[in-house]
């Protein structure tokens, strides 16, 4: 079985929850004023390809490093999407936006 890592691209253009906001990169020195770069990354945990574990809502449930990684990888197919509409979402041309709603 060949694996394909579904991860998005990580920026400050990576949109978080619903309602929450995007991440913010700021300077916190410059290399022309200080000598070197460093740089303040504020985001909303709910940010980018992620995975929250059972115990993020269920009490007592288990964390990350409890869940295999075989649990992770399943057999599945692929297809060519022809319609990017203004959500981001990428859906099959026969659906519109609002019924994904």
């Amino acid at each position: 079985m060949k694996l394909i890592d579904l991860t998005h691209t990580f920026s400050i253009h990576t949109p978080g929850w619903v309602g929450y906001p995007s991440p913010k990169l700021s300077y916190i020195q410059r290399h022309a004023t200080n000598g070197i770069v460093s740089q303040f990354l504020e985001t909303p945990l709910h940010a980018g390809t992620h995975l929250d574990g059972e115990m993020h809502i269920v009490s007592g449930g288990k964390d990350i490093a409890s869940v295999p990684l075989t649990t992770l990888a399943a057999r599945a197919s692929s297809s060519t999407c022809q319609t990017r509409w203004t959500t981001g979402l990428l859906l099959p041309p026969s659906r519109s936006p609002t019924e994904w709603r």
